[in-house]
């Protein structure tokens, strides 16, 4: 699978081809991009004809923020869904996943809502699967399907850093595994004021 990283937060150089390599990835098949740019309509079709031209499977966009550009707020529904559209048509005409990336909102650890993400609900809108990420009371980090349209829905999965064979390396390589039994984190309720807004 031929992967590209658009990463609006770390260097190619100093951090992800570092990481890649750590966990074992082949860099002839990843197509890194560190610098932002807004992702307008024009952007778009130039990234969909480099991914066709590049056989690109995978897409990562990470923080989603980072290539709105200064233009588009992300609070408004109407603006994100604009912005969001043309991703949607690159996955359509490549058969390429498209990941989208954005932080959680400040409350519960455990909150895995659809109003947990930051920024519009729109942006779940007009995606056709959301995972959200979490942490267990243990201390568990955990990722679980929040919304789909499509397929079944699985169960949670755990991610867990382990031990560096290399005695050279202490930095741990990420390994997925099934979560723990018992409750995974506090239940998540959303607030009255906002649960009166979306009624009205």
């Amino acid at each position: 699978m031929n992967c590209w990283i658009m990463n609006g937060e770390d260097h190619a150089d100093d951090t992800i081809a570092w990481r890649l390599g750590n966990q074992g990835a082949d860099p002839a098949r990843i197509y890194v991009t560190d610098q932002p740019e807004a992702i307008t309509s024009d952007v778009a079709r130039e990234i969909c004809r480099e991914m066709l031209a590049r056989k690109i499977d995978f897409l990562s966009i990470d923080p989603l923020q980072s290539w709105m550009g200064k233009d588009v707020d992300m609070h408004r529904a109407n603006e994100t869904r604009a912005w969001g559209s043309p991703l949607r048509q690159i996955g359509a005409v490549t058969g390429a996943a498209v990941l989208i990336s954005r932080p959680r909102r400040k409350g519960q650890s455990g909150d895995t809502s659809l109003y947990s993400g930051l920024g519009s609900i729109d942006i779940s809108g007009f995606a056709r699967s959301e995972l959200g990420a979490a942490r267990t009371k243990a201390g568990t980090t955990y990722i679980e399907r929040i919304k789909g349209t499509v397929g079944k829905t699985g169960g949670k999965i755990a991610d867990v850093i382990e031990p560096n064979t290399n005695p050279g390396n202490d930095h741990g390589v990420l390994r997925w595994s099934e979560v723990p039994p018992g409750p995974t984190a506090a239940p998540a309720s959303t607030p009255a004021k906002l649960g009166q807004a979306v009624k009205w």
